[in-house]
């Protein structure tokens, strides 16, 4: 996966804590609405998890499995580590992305691109940080849909620069709010949790990212430095 990929990719994760304020809604419960569950969805300081991966590439008879685990901060960034097959470390800031390969080897890239993907990435995170729902739609087709307990939210890029790596992006999750457990109650998005992203791309090969064990709170003292590796020349 090239870097420019790579950098996408890690973005679009980081929309699963950031979802958009406003946007086409077609949830089948009037209760839940993109709003909601944008505030639902929102965490208390960074989200820690665990994900599987499997890819399905038409070029390769059998799917590519990866298991690791992530963490997202709205300050400092997102940091995604594989561990299986083979280790390899990914964090992602507003300006620069690292890479560590599995023999330790690191990669720096400056998201200082003047135009492409390079650009357009940086943009849209701002965007969903900062709840510019304006910019998101410039960008992307927004449809919910909310069915019993469970939540799915589609995005069509407009942009074709966000075509030509994506067809489409799924996001699935379950509302855990109060009203929700109770029987034949409308869904609420008291709470709320992001359980699976599914990226489509133009090409027919399919990401499909599942996670669990999902934990928000303070970052810890280790996850603040990890986040700022010190980094020698040539290593």
């Amino acid at each position: 996966m090239g870097l420019i990929v790579k950098f996408c990719f890690a973005v679009l994760l980081s929309m699963l804590v950031w979802l958009p304020a406003q946007a086409e809604d077609t949830a089948q419960n009037a209760d839940v609405n993109l709003s909601a569950l944008s505030t639902a969805l929102k965490p208390q300081g960074a989200v820690r998890g665990e994900f599987e991966q499997t890819r399905t590439l038409k070029a390769l008879k059998r799917p590519l499995v990866s298991r690791g685990s992530f963490v997202f901060s709205p300050e400092q960034g997102l940091m995604w580590a594989q561990s299986q097959p083979f280790e390899n470390l990914l964090i992602l800031s507003e300006t620069r992305m690292l890479s560590r390969d599995s023999e330790g080897l690191w990669q720096e890239t400056k998201v200082d691109a003047k135009a492409g993907p390079a650009t357009l990435m940086p943009m849209l995170v701002k965007a969903m940080m900062g709840g510019d729902v304006a910019t998101l739609e410039q960008h992307f087709s927004l449809a919910l849909s909310v069915k019993d307990n469970h939540w799915q939210l589609s995005l069509s890029p407009k942009d074709s620069d966000i075509k030509a790596l994506f067809a489409a992006i799924e996001l699935e999750g379950s509302l855990l709010g109060e009203a929700s457990q109770a029987s034949g109650a409308h869904a609420s998005a008291d709470k709320a949790s992001t359980d699976r992203l599914k990226l489509i791309s133009p090409n027919g090969d399919v990401s499909d990212i599942r996670f669990s064990s999902q934990q928000s709170g303070p970052l810890s003292e280790q996850e603040r430095q990890a986040f700022n590796p010190q980094i020698e020349s040539g290593h």
